[in-house]
């Protein structure tokens, strides 16, 4: 059994694109702003709103092509 929470596992696959601390600091800051919770009620239901909200700040951060890769990739990790 998996206790770990949706958050730490959206942490942990950005932490690959941003490292772990900005990963946690960009979950915790998009399920406050985007969602309106703490990371710990995020669920599966939230997961598109979150990817469309980290999109531009990935562009920023990796580029346009890597923020791609990315956002492909947590949606296939996440099956949204």
């Amino acid at each position: 059994m998996n206790d770990e929470s949706l958050a730490d596992r959206l942490a942990a696959q950005l932490s690959r694109y941003l490292g772990p601390n900005n990963a946690r600091v960009a979950v915790r800051t998009f399920a406050l702003k985007t969602i309106g919770c703490s990371p710990e009620q995020l669920q599966p239901r939230h997961l598109p709103q979150i990817f469309d909200s980290l999109k531009p700040m990935l562009n920023t951060l990796v580029g346009r092509q890597a923020a791609e890769t990315a956002l492909e990739h947590l949606q296939e990790e996440f099956g949204t």
